[in-house]
């Protein structure tokens, strides 16, 4: 049995190097952060207690065993501490538990002093397995209460799990697991009761390396507490390597007598199909861990439905600035990336925010992004604050409106002239592409881009999507920058106001009077000029009803007249179509013929017959439609699909018709991303989860009570926080 302890003992060495790693690079984030604070506290005492279960495994005599036992208890108790801390911080409720938290870690520190007197330990029995022992009063105190504390995490869990979002979730299950695997790791202590001797301690290695691996997934694969997913190439490539020398390090252990009786041939064989399995784990393997830990599958329609949708309601050009680089940087794993904007004068393109660079300095880093004023532009050197128009490189991008490749300029003949200035830049920045921001052929912003973090080059993919991301965020970025000139005068004021009343104008003044079917909607519009709209299309002539709902990208007067345009094709293209499906395909012919792409329109397009109890429907790329059905309470969230309206000529591959059967009282909630999105002081946002717990608790109320109750609640979360975006909903309910 000899390799099964040092086989435990070097695990558990690896074990304390993992569990040390990970509460280190979680700490180092951010040293002030509490949730941080206790899962380096956690980590820390799983790492020490691995790390002096590798001596007790290998000590040559009682005493030593004894002393290093002994030593090994101590961080047991702050493990259960740290992670109920931990738990207790990640749930946002640590404040209301102060005094337990202050209580547990008292209660841990008095312990510490007992477990070196003869109270702890009893008595110390020889086995096959090494030294063991029979309990004393202050083992049972000992382990009760990291059992207890493992519980008390545990429940904690499940009591907060249904009010998580769904990331969350996923994370508390990790820990869920992580928890149950923690309080059994304590398990075997209990079968010290009395004099009865624990048989197989060391078989709780596997599963506090179990347990490690869960936490540490949780925290990598989905983010928690702000740790990145990105992996760099070096630390990936040893933590792969050792998934490899693990497995043949204990082969050797197993059969080291038989291997050393071999002859030179054998060994050679055996060698060569040792490197035959590390040639397949390399190609076949290895990618695919790296794909796992940092590959991200983005396209075309992704980087416009996340990064583009994401930014085209901002017309702040500080939050543009940080939303785009954070946006691009996280989608496409890059290290670092620039904006510089045209001045209003157009005689240069100044730095306005950048992402992944050392304070006062230019080192690539990752992480969060700075927004510069005019002082602090002022203190950086002038090859990183500014681009003169006159330059040959800005000459180039503003003439060309492409993308322009480090890689490129180094090596091809065309960019002689411009290749020493290109380069300076650059080099300056830590950049790999220049993506220009273009809107009607000007260049209003150059976004700069660094390396990405597997190292790789850019492929001709990569740059297709950031071309087509600069031809959408150019307008993005055209409308924030008038806007702010506009913001100036008087005039954009009482335009806005006009704006809003024109806008709300045409929306429906009352309730439609329809057999079979009772519709409210309302929308509360933000302070700009929104793009959401709904409405209510009688046909009397066809015996049914249309209800619409969408949402037009952006604000502002562009927005405003985008919504006024569907409007007038939707009522139109009633009278004419009786498909939902064809009058979206029509709308999206007319919008794409007047706006180019330029913008897009998302929209749920509802026709109602009484006769068949049915509402066929065709979506382009809206929100959820949530379905209560009356009879058994059951909520229905069904995603919507297609896509949006004005992108691209011809969509007819995207959409698809469909029918919903209404029995009387089922309900339907219909929104627009101004409720999911709302947000409150501490930037939290209202979320789908939210939207579907106040429809189920309100499904009881009539349609238009329960439109106003759940606006209220939405109002509500959002307290004194300004609204952003116009709220809009629409609720139907069968007779």
């Amino acid at each position: 049995m000899d390799w099964v302890k040092y086989y435990l003992a070097y695990g558990n060495l690896l074990v304390a190097i993992g569990a040390l790693g990970v509460g280190f690079l979680v700490i180092s984030k951010n040293w002030h952060d509490r949730a941080k604070q206790a899962y380096f506290i956690f980590t820390t005492a799983v790492g020490l207690y691995a790390l002096f279960y590798w001596p007790t495994m290998i000590s040559k005599s009682q005493q030593e065993w004894l002393f290093w036992f002994r030593i090994m208890c101590l961080p047991v108790v702050f493990i259960a501490i740290g992670n109920t801390h931990f738990v207790f911080e990640w749930l946002d409720i640590a404040k209301q538990h102060r005094l337990f938290l202050i209580l547990i870690y008292v209660f841990g520190l008095a312990i510490l002093p007992f477990l070196f007197t003869s109270y702890f330990i009893v008595e110390v029995i020889k086995s096959s397995w090494g030294y063991i022992f029979a309990g004393g009063p202050v083992f049972y105190i000992w382990s009760f209460s990291y059992i207890i504390l493992w519980i008390v995490a545990f429940f904690t869990l499940i009591r907060h799990y249904p009010s998580l979002t769904y990331i969350q979730k996923k994370q508390a299950r990790l820990f869920f697991i992580g928890n149950v695997i923690g309080a059994i790791c304590g398990l075997p202590n209990f079968t010290c009761l009395g004099n009865i001797t624990p048989q197989f301690p060391p078989l709780t290695t596997p599963f506090i390396i179990l347990y490690v691996v869960l936490t540490g997934y949780a925290i990598i694969r989905y983010r928690a507490m702000e740790i990145d997913t990105v992996i760099h190439k070096t630390v990936l490539w040893l933590i792969s390597i050792s998934f490899l020398v693990l497995p043949v390090g204990i082969i050797y252990g197993l059969f080291r007598e038989w291997l050393a009786v071999l002859s030179m041939a054998k060994v050679t064989a055996l060698v060569s199909a040792t490197l035959l399995v590390f040639l397949w784990y390399y190609q076949h393997l290895k990618p695919r861990i790296d794909h796992f830990f940092r590959r991200r599958t983005y396209d075309y329609q992704t980087i416009l439905g996340k990064v583009a949708e994401k930014i085209a309601t901002t017309i702040s050009v500080e939050d543009l600035t940080c939303q785009l680089l954070n946006e691009v940087c996280e989608t496409m794993y890059l290290r670092n990336g620039v904006l510089l904007l045209l001045s209003r004068d157009g005689s240069r393109y100044y730095i306005t925010g950048r992402r992944g660079y050392q304070e006062g300095g230019g080192d690539a880093r990752g992480g969060a992004c700075e927004i510069f004023t005019a002082a602090q532009r002022d203190k950086l050197e002038a090859v990183r604050r500014e681009l003169v128009c006159s330059a040959p490189l800005v000459k180039w991008l503003v003439e060309h409106c492409d993308i322009l490749e480090k890689g490129q300029v180094e090596v091809d003949p065309q960019y002689e002239a411009i290749r020493s200035e290109a380069l300076a830049c650059f080099d300056a920045h830590q950049l790999e592409v220049a993506v220009p921001l273009v809107v009607k052929g000007q260049v209003n912003a150059i976004l700069g881009l660094g390396k990405k973090e597997n190292l790789r080059a850019y492929s001709a993919k990569d740059l297709e999507l950031l071309k087509k991301l600069g031809e959408e965020a150019g307008v993005t970025v055209f409308n924030a920058l008038h806007y702010e000139e506009l913001a100036e005068t008087e005039r954009l004021e009482e335009e806005m106001r006009m704006g809003r009343q024109i806008q709300m104008m045409l929306l429906p003044r009352e309730a439609p009077s329809i057999a079979g079917l009772n519709v409210w909607g309302m929308m509360e519009p933000a302070k700009e000029i929104g793009g959401d709209y709904y409405d209510f299309i009688t046909l009397p002539g066809k015996g049914a009803l249309s209800v619409v709902i969408g949402d037009v990208s952006g604000k502002g007067v562009g927005a405003g007249l985008l919504m006024a345009m569907a409007k007038t094709a939707i009522h139109t293209l009633s009278q004419e179509q009786t498909s939902p499906r064809e009058i979206l395909l029509r709308t999206n012919e007319i919008l794409n013929q007047h706006v180019g792409g330029q913008k897009f329109m998302t929209m749920l397009y509802f026709m109602w017959r009484d006769d068949t109890k049915t509402l066929t429907y065709s979506s382009a790329g809206h929100e959820h439609i949530l379905i209560l059905r009356h009879q058994s309470q059951e909520l229905e969230a069904i995603q919507s699909g297609g896509l949006m309206l004005g992108m691209i000529p011809d969509i007819d591959m995207f959409l698809e018709e469909k029918d919903i059967i209404l029995a009387p009282k089922d309900k339907i909630l219909l929104y627009t991303d101004g409720v999911t999105e709302a947000l409150n002081q501490n930037q939290d946002r209202y979320g789908l989860d939210r939207l579907k717990e106040s429809f189920k608790e309100h499904s009881g109320t009539p349609a238009q009570d329960l439109m106003n109750l759940i606006r209220d609640e939405v109002y509500a979360f959002i307290g004194t926080t300004p609204q952003y975006d116009d709220i809009t909903l629409v609720v139907m309910e069968a007779s």
